[in-house]
């Protein structure tokens, strides 16, 4: 394989890893794990409102061809920001309801952050948003201090 085949390999590899909803998922396990409130049902609303839903709509497109996976286009990009606001959104309710205040504000950063990017993607701009989903730990160093900061190194590959 050429250099330029492995860096592609390289950079599609970190495309998946580190793309907003897995990496959302990631830095909620860390979060609930740190804040003692890991449970199934914890657990289980993560995987659901910051995996799943938020990745459904572009699953089903993408299979079928209507979209490329990161969904390049930017005039394809606000329907699926809107329906990841939403899980988002209800990720924030439920857990507001039946959790805790802190686990609510994660949802709903990330559910206000996903709003921003759906307007700037309707102003056809086209923002990262693997950089946006990496940026993330913001929420981290507010509620859990500075130390959280070491994050934004993963910020350095992704960008």
């Amino acid at each position: 394989m050429s250099k330029r085949g492995i860096l592609d390999q390289v950079a599609l590899t970190l495309s998946h890893i580190f793309s907003a909803p897995p990496y959302s998922l990631y830095l909620y396990i860390y979060l609930v794990t740190i804040k003692k409130v890991l449970t199934l049902a914890t657990l289980l609303l993560g995987i659901l409102f910051l995996l799943i839903l938020p990745t459904f709509m572009i699953i089903l497109d993408w299979r079928k061809g209507y979209t490329d996976f990161f969904v390049s286009n930017v005039e394809d990009r606000p329907k699926y920001l809107v329906a990841t606001s939403l899980s988002y959104f209800g990720g924030f309710a439920i857990s507001r309801i039946l959790l805790n205040s802190l686990i609510a504000m994660y949802f709903l950063s990330y559910g206000v952050n996903t709003l921003l990017l759906m307007l700037l993607s309707l102003m056809r701009y086209k923002v990262s948003i693997h950089t946006a989903g990496i940026a993330g730990p913001t929420f981290l160093v507010c509620t859990l201090g500075l130390t959280h900061s070491l994050l934004y190194i993963i910020l350095i590959p992704i960008a």
